[in-house]
């Protein structure tokens, strides 16, 4: 069995709002090991160390199982050299923003700078696009092509529920945001 995957000096402040895990940590799965299905940012992480370690830990695992490694990591016969190449769970971020605007007179980083960092971390372990490695995920939010088709699709699919099959289609689909974007894909 392994030693706490955190420092013991961490656990009180932890033991508020946490639980322990329904089986041991540790090299093999059992039938009682904690697997995770997909890892879903919604929103910007308070403890950027603790959440960025634990997705690190998740996209390196075997199948998405707490506390295991894929021993298909760094194979350079395998696409992405290996990694994300074993059921580990796939990542999604809900908001592409860099940064944004609070009463505080800076910008303050949002979840886009999570990711930024998240995505420096799995570079230095990985080796990164240099050494043929992505960080596979998916980010949702304004402004990406993938939201508009959604919202659109669930007006048609009103427009059909309130006229009928036959309610003819959409010309124009007008959306409006909050902000400008700030995300790197859009600066």
């Amino acid at each position: 069995m392994f030693d706490q995957p955190f420092s013991r000096h961490l656990l009180p402040y932890y033991e508020k709002f946490t639980r322990p895990l329904p089986a041991p940590i540790g090299a093999t799965a059992s039938p009682a090991s904690l697997r995770i299905d997909a890892i879903f940012v919604y929103n910007d992480p308070r403890d950027w160390g603790l959440d960025a370690q634990v997705i690190k830990d998740l996209l390196l695992s075997t199948r998405g199982i707490i506390g295991t490694l894929s021993a298909k990591n760094g194979n350079p016969t395998l696409p992405n050299n290996g990694y994300q190449q074993d059921g580990q769970p796939p990542l999604y971020f809900s908001n592409p923003d860099l940064v944004w605007a609070s009463k505080y007179p800076l910008p303050r980083l949002g979840q886009g700078g999570f990711r930024e960092a998240l995505e420096g971390i799995w570079s230095a372990i990985t080796g990164g696009p240099g050494n043929g490695v992505h960080l596979h995920k998916t980010v949702m939010g304004k402004p990406y092509q993938a939201t508009y088709e959604f919202a659109e699709n669930c007006l048609v699919s009103h427009r059909r529920r309130l006229f009928g099959k036959n309610s003819g289609r959409l010309n124009r689909v007008y959306m409006v945001g909050d902000s400008k974007c700030t995300c790197t894909e859009c600066i």
